[in-house]
């Protein structure tokens, strides 16, 4: 994800924490929780409930939903890159 994308997911409705939008990088990656907690150094404990807290944030149950409903449209919307 490029600044801009994390601009947007910490600005209103979302107001993502910077650890949540590490765990949601990690997510949209396609990474498991151990993985996402070994490159942020954080048990996959703490992934998960960072996961959760981002899900309900962002209205969705699942990254799929999440894929589909809010980053597929802001993707839509930006110009191409060179």
């Amino acid at each position: 994800m490029d600044v801009g994308s994390r601009e947007r997911f910490r600005a209103p409705p979302f107001m993502l924490t910077p650890r949540e939008y590490d765990v949601l990088d990690g997510m949209a990656r396609g990474l498991r929780n151990k993985q996402i907690g070994i490159e942020l150094g954080i048990s996959d404990r703490t992934v998960e409930t960072h996961r959760k807290h981002v899900l309900a944030k962002l209205d969705v149950s699942s990254i799929s939903e999440f894929m589909l409903k809010v980053w597929a449209p802001a993707a839509m919307t930006e110009p191409p890159r060179k």
